[in-house]
């Protein structure tokens, strides 16, 4: 049925979707800025939406693992005719009469979930696939995703959307608001003509939406994923290897005076010319969880910072000299890429390559901001190897074999 087509009854094809929360009463999105909070935030560029991230509320943001405990998501299985609810702010409660076949995930992180979900082959379209990680797959038997295949929805144009009709939106409507400029009009439009909405942006980035409702943590957004496509226990056998993952940090942390301090810079930084950006390496969110879950020290506790981006030199860097320096945004770059862009202009600068991090070659690269939980998992053991080299040295933190059995294991959901 096309976008113009109707129901006997008159309905739009999507309108037998109901909707609560605040989206259909329209306050939070009507209230809704379209830029940062603070007029000094840096804007990031390529590669990907290098953005940044904010935990659950009521959690803390060093603990190992974080994550609060999700809303009432719906029973585990569709309830008959009249299908079954999924409930994630700031979207309210969403009814589905099916599970979902084709799906759109504007964030990697939601992506990823679906992947690890086994619903890969229903993902159609992502900002920036050319920048979608999906290399880490390589390394799971059985789990077969190439981001090649995903057509790109970053410019906003709505057309694209109607073209792909997908039957879920993995998409926070305010998220909308902000990247595609879309009015209310827009976003109901879409939501009612193509699909439901149902994403919370799992990053704080700034915008002063996000201080309206809780920011939840990677788990949480995965289990409500996981509700939407009726795969419970998928989910649950995925988390019992991250939270196997987590005892083993636990376990194997040094004190914390023996953790190392973390400078994290920003991928958009221009170290060439002196233009750094530094970000808290522990702040809540899923994009930072593994420095949180690695309980690292960040070289910012003490600094006071206005905005998710904060702009220094090389001189204040070497004052606050940290241990390590993570280039946030960066797990994509080549080893000569990387070198080039960050590494050689560390040590060509004669106040730069001062830094002890640099003399020790502790230049690293960081991962991606969106992850889900397998690019979450690959990017912790990348982080520990790094930061923990004594202990963890080039050792693997999970077994590829278990995850990926994990994901593609079927049975009774």
């Amino acid at each position: 049925m096309s976008r113009d087509e109707t129901d006997s009854d008159g309905r739009t094809r999507r309108e037998y979707v109901k909707y609560g929360g605040v989206v259909v009463g329209g306050g939070l999105l009507a209230g809704c800025a379209r830029q940062s909070g603070s007029g000094s935030t840096a804007t990031e560029t390529s590669p990907g939406d290098r953005d940044t991230g904010q935990t659950p509320s009521g959690t803390t943001s060093g603990d190992v693992g974080s994550e609060s405990t999700a809303a009432e998501t719906g029973t585990d299985t569709p309830t008959g005719g009249s299908g079954y609810s999924v409930t994630l702010p700031p979207v309210g409660e969403v009814q589905f009469d099916s599970v979902p076949e084709r799906w759109v995930a504007y964030q990697y992180g939601y992506g990823d979930m679906g992947v690890a979900l086994g619903e890969g082959e229903g993902y159609v379209g992502t900002n920036k696939p050319e920048n979608y990680p999906d290399f880490f797959y390589d390394e799971l038997p059985g789990v077969d995703f190439d981001a090649a295949q995903l057509t790109d929805i970053g410019s906003g144009d709505k057309e694209i959307f109607y073209e792909l009709d997908p039957d879920v939106l993995f998409l926070d409507p305010n998220n909308a608001r902000s990247r595609f400029d879309w009015s209310d009009g827009d976003v109901r439009e879409i939501r009612q003509t193509v699909a439901p909405f149902f994403g919370h942006f799992g990053r704080r980035y700034g915008y002063r939406y996000q201080a309206n409702y809780p920011q939840l943590g990677l788990y949480d957004l995965f289990e409500t994923v996981a509700e939407v496509f009726r795969k419970r226990e998928r989910y649950e056998r995925v988390k019992a290897v991250h939270d196997d993952v987590m005892a083993q940090i636990r376990r194997d942390l040094p004190s914390e005076a023996e953790r190392p301090t973390v400078g994290l810079l920003s991928g958009g930084s221009n170290v060439a010319d002196g233009t750094l950006y530094l970000m808290e390496a522990t702040a809540p969110g899923y994009g930072r969880k593994q420095y949180r879950d690695l309980g690292v020290r960040d070289v910012l506790e003490n600094v006071e910072t206005d905005s998710p981006f904060y702009r220094t030199d090389f001189e204040e860097l070497l004052e606050l000299d940290p241990d390590a320096v993570v280039v946030h945004w960066t797990v994509q770059l080549s080893d000569a890429e990387f070198e080039t862009q960050f590494v050689e202009p560390f040590e060509a600068n004669a106040v730069g390559s001062e830094l002890q991090a640099v003399q020790n070659g502790r230049i690293y690269r960081g991962g991606t901001a969106e992850q889900g939980p397998i690019i979450n998992l690959f990017q912790t053991e990348l982080a520990a190897q790094q930061l923990y080299p004594e202990t963890v040295g080039d050792g693997e933190l999970f077994s590829r074999e278990t995850l990926a059995a994990a994901i593609t294991s079927g049975g009774a959901e």
